[in-house]
């Protein structure tokens, strides 16, 4: 189930970007490798970030000798190969362009090798945190029956059969949204500390009605694992899975709307907010209704 959910996020984000997909769900593998070279690579992305090794890559002479190139057989820059021939041969499409990421990076005048790099992007941001949350939804439904069976009621309630769910429709079913939140409230996608520096000239911010100044070039950052563990925001049983912390009934309207505030900063915030964010949340609420029939263990 876990390797699934890595071909169904890297399956929907490439489709997204290139409009046409992997296909790693349809032939049952890690198609072009892609799954097995992230796996390795972040590894050394940690490696060389906690070391301060990674800062030698605004240096020419030394990214030249570590990243990919794209004519290599194997790992990252064979993806690269891929993704330069899927948009070379998009770039030669006079005509009848899918309406995707790519056709809209050519829309606003970016070039070949711009977009290689953009769409590269989106496969590691957009693929590996879908599949982490969606690992995590399955392992609390696993280890919580009772919450399964309610989920399950409560889409059998709306769809029938064989029936593909809207995203619109998904949205309206609170217990589902619940699940999903509290999953990603314990398991968030993104466990290291999420980093900012203040601007120049420093900056004021207001946290529960106190004002505190920044310094200007002071680094700061948060942890979502440690914001969505708080017992005066989640309750003195935040390291419990309880999806009707979520729910409107039972809960003061105001610390709801707190704790959706956090929850949302595992997203970023503000105009670094991640761009995906919809479209993370959609593949999330698709991908557990459409395994409603199955019992997962």
């Amino acid at each position: 189930m876990g390797r699934l959910c890595q071909y169904y996020a890297l399956d929907v984000i490439t489709d997204i970007g290139f409009g046409s997909s992997f296909e790693d769900l349809k032939v049952g593998s890690d198609n072009f490798g892609y799954l097995h070279t992230l796996e390795t690579t972040l590894a050394q992305v940690a490696l060389s970030s906690a070391t301060g090794l990674s800062r030698l890559l605004q240096y020419n002479w030394f990214a030249s000798r570590i990243l990919p190139t794209g004519n290599e057989s194997e790992g990252m820059g064979k993806i690269v190969q891929i993704a330069r021939k899927t948009i070379r041969d998009r770039f030669a499409i006079a005509k009848g362009e899918p309406q995707d990421m790519v056709s809209s990076f050519r829309k606003r005048g970016l070039s070949e090798e711009e977009i290689v790099t953009e769409s590269l992007l989106t496969f590691v941001a957009g693929s590996d945190t879908v599949s982490s949350s969606l690992r995590a939804i399955m392992l609390c439904l696993a280890q919580h029956d009772k919450v399964a069976e309610m989920l399950r009621a409560e889409i059998a309630r709306v769809v029938s059969g064989d029936e593909v769910i809207s995203d619109t429709d998904a949205q309206q079913l609170p217990w589902l949204e619940a699940v999903i939140k509290e999953s990603l409230r314990l398991y968030p996608p993104i466990t290291d500390v999420i980093p900012k520096t203040a601007p120049a000239h420093g900056h004021t911010v207001e946290v529960e009605g106190t004002a505190y100044y920044i310094p200007g070039g002071t680094n700061i950052g948060y942890s979502a694992w440690s914001l969505h563990r708080r017992k005066d925001i989640f309750g003195i049983d935040s390291e419990s899975f309880k999806p009707e912390r979520w729910l409107l009934q039972g809960n003061d309207e105001a610390q709801l709307r707190r704790r959706n505030k956090v929850f949302d900063l595992m997203f970023g915030s503000g105009r670094h907010q991640c761009l995906g964010k919809q479209i993370a949340m959609m593949e999330l609420r698709k991908a557990v209704v459409e395994v409603r029939s199955i019992a997962i263990r």
